[in-house]
């Protein structure tokens, strides 16, 4: 039987993603899914691929450079395991992961969320990129740390899905350029039945120069689509009644450390008919109230 799939989306990194694999221990209960998005075969010797022939790692090529988010579901389509778990290519588990998975393999949860670490991506060397999510077990215990994780934790690393409540709840990765997890992590976080929360670290997220994470919306693209996806996110939310507000976390983030792409954000209010001047007034509102529960969940990072 296999208790957990681990699905790796990887474009152009081939060094970095066989260092992903090196950090996943090969047991039969263990699969691992690699799925290329397209990389560049002027970047990538298709030959000597990381994670061939090697017969604890499954390889899948696709044609369609559709980005991140549509690698992971192709991944989810080929999971088999009992639980499964996502890892960026230029990321990699720590050496307590194994043993972090097996002490909650019989957990009767949806979703285990665990604490996490990062390093700079050259020399592994402390980075303090994982800060704002490593918060959550840090500082927070109990139902504050489960609000946190459930409908916070944006990202798809750190956490273990069981494999059925996936498939049965038909969630999938939107298949965007940037922000192609976040819907995934809320819904998941909304329609999980019960959650367990794990204080120990169960992989080192890695911080390139020059990559999303690190120059946050920063061109119109970016900009345009997370305001799309933050604000059906919100809506989401929003239904289930849930008090955290990341659209307006991101149109505050745009009016003070964007104000020049400014037309974008009107743009935007146009086209989903929301009124501009309404909305600055409601986000300034939602600031100051949410500074009352916890100034430093207002900020993106």
């Amino acid at each position: 039987m296999t208790s957990y799939s681990i699905i790796i989306p990887s474009k152009n990194l081939p060094d970095l993603l066989q260092r992903a694999l090196d950090s996943i221990p090969r047991r039969d209960d263990i699969q691992v899914i690699v799925v290329d998005d397209a990389s560049d075969p002027s970047t990538v010797d298709f030959s000597s691929y990381p994670g061939l022939g090697d017969p604890w790692v499954e390889v899948v090529f696709t044609k369609e450079a559709r980005g991140a988010g549509y690698a992971r579901n192709v991944g989810l389509a080929r999971a088999t395991g009992l639980w499964t778990l996502f890892l960026d290519c230029d990321d990699l588990f720590t050496p307590d992961a194994p043993g972090l998975m097996d002490s909650h393999v019989d957990d009767d949860a949806d979703i285990v969320f665990f604490d996490i670490t990062s390093a700079y991506s050259d020399d592994l060397s402390y980075s303090p990129r994982h800060l704002s999510r490593s918060e959550y077990f840090t500082a927070f215990e109990g139902s504050r740390r489960e609000f946190c994780c459930r409908y916070l934790y944006s990202e798809p690393w750190g956490k273990m899905f069981r494999t059925a409540f996936l498939r049965d709840g038909g969630f999938r990765f939107d298949e965007t350029p940037m922000a192609n997890d976040f819907r995934f992590s809320v819904m998941t976080g909304i329609a999980a039945r019960k959650v367990t929360t794990d204080t120990h670290r169960l992989c080192c997220i890695t911080e390139r120069r020059g990559s999303l994470s690190h120059d946050f919306c920063s061109t119109p693209l970016q900009l345009s689509t997370r305001l799309a996806v933050y604000r059906d996110v919100q809506e989401l939310l929003d239904a289930a009644g849930v008090k955290s507000y990341p659209f307006y976390k991101l149109v505050n983030f745009t009016l003070r450390h964007r104000s020049h792409m400014k037309d974008i954000l009107k743009e935007f209010c146009r086209d989903r008919k929301i009124g501009f001047t309404s909305l600055r007034i409601r986000t300034l509102l939602f600031r100051i109230l949410f500074a009352r529960w916890h100034r430093r969940h207002w900020a993106i990072f």
